[in-house]
């Protein structure tokens, strides 16, 4: 059992009571009663943060003509909000890790997009050699309907690392992230360093 508290600078804050998580053999499984105040995101910092960061309000501006908004400055909108998350994941037979996750939150102004979903499939690589990590995932925050590509932030990608070295490991991420139904492809490489 846990409880959690984040505040976002400058803006609001969230409380997570209780949580609990549960684990047995392969399986695990975890559940959250949520409580965001005004101007609050919970997965703020997600996969399709790239694109969010600035995105254009056509309405929005002095004379209606238009004006990009921050991430940061759409959190003005967001009112306070309840709702739940819940997990539930399993490593099956040494050959693969999968997970799923979801949440949905009431805000007292009904049209703000309250359903959250996330899964990630990673195969055991221990067997392949030079190869540390590999993973796919899909990722939906903050939709109004889950599995529609016009839903924005909506993010289908796959991870893979390689080791370099004790603790060294060079990671490709190539994702696909739909933004007002268009889909944005990004490639990244990272150093990723781990300490045992």
């Amino acid at each position: 059992a846990y409880a959690q508290w984040a505040q976002i600078t400058d803006y609001g804050s969230g409380i997570t009571f209780p949580g609990l998580v549960w684990k047995m053999g392969p399986f695990r499984a975890g559940a959250e009663f949520r409580m965001f105040g005004k101007e609050f995101m919970g997965d703020y910092y997600n996969y399709s943060y790239e694109i969010e960061r600035v995105s254009w309000d056509a309405m929005g501006g002095d004379d209606d003509d238009g004006a990009y908004v921050t991430k940061e400055q759409s959190l003005e909108a967001i009112p306070s909000g309840t709702g739940f998350y819940a997990d539930a994941g399993a490593y099956l037979f040494d050959i693969i890790d999968i997970f799923g996750a979801y949440s949905q939150m009431k805000y007292d102004d009904s049209d703000v997009p309250s359903k959250s979903f996330y899964a990630t499939a990673a195969p055991n690589t221990s067997f392949i050699p030079r190869i540390s990590m590999a993973e796919g995932y899909f990722q939906q925050p903050n939709a109004e309907k889950l599995f529609s590509r016009e839903s924005n932030g909506t993010t289908i990608g796959y991870r893979v690392g390689t080791a370099m070295g004790s603790g060294v490991m060079l990671v490709y991420d190539n994702k696909t992230i739909y933004h007002n139904g268009e889909p944005n492809r990004i490639m990244t490489i990272e150093t990723v360093i781990t300490f045992k």
